[in-house]
């Protein structure tokens, strides 16, 4: 009985050091925030969901590259995905979204750079954009504390060009 106890007792601790080692396991090897999936660090660290940021680039038929600022709702979930747990599922997953998805160049937009111009809806004076390549990254920010100065570091990108997998 009395050994019976000590098991019991010693399962707690032996369950919680399991958990912790975990989460700084994902968090080393597999980018995921100190936010997420159980909180070890997360106030310790400027890495939070909120302080990442995903960028996306197309590259049209014609070779002008597009920066992507506008993307439909269901993209949007998938960067809050990135954005707490970086995979390269992921980034295949939002740039087959983003290639297969009909771009319009707005031409009566006053932006003077076409990236601010491309939209995945018609209106007014547009044509239509068709994407050869897409290319992500997901960055994070780091503190470096010996220079007092928070930087961005990339964690992951992907470049997507075929979807047929």
């Amino acid at each position: 009985m009395r050994i019976r106890l000590l098991a019991i007792a010693g399962m707690v601790p032996a369950v919680a050091t399991l958990v912790i080692f975990h989460q700084w396991y994902r968090q080393d090897l597999h980018d995921i925030s100190p936010w997420k999936g159980g909180g070890m660090g997360m106030f310790s660290s400027v890495d939070s969901p909120v302080s990442r940021s995903v960028s996306v680039f197309g590259v049209a038929l014609d070779g002008v590259e597009h920066q992507i600022k506008h993307i439909r709702p269901d993209q949007l979930r998938i960067v809050e995905e990135l954005r707490a747990e970086p995979t390269i599922a992921k980034l295949q997953k939002l740039g087959c979204s983003i290639l297969t998805t009909d771009w319009w160049l707005n031409l009566d937009s006053a932006s003077p750079t076409p990236a601010s111009r491309l939209q995945p809806f018609q209106t007014g004076d547009s044509t239509r954009v068709k994407l050869q390549t897409v290319e992500l990254k997901v960055y994070k920010l780091i503190y470096q504390p010996k220079r007092r100065a928070v930087n961005s570091a990339l964690i992951k990108h992907a470049r997507v060009s075929d979807c047929s997998i």
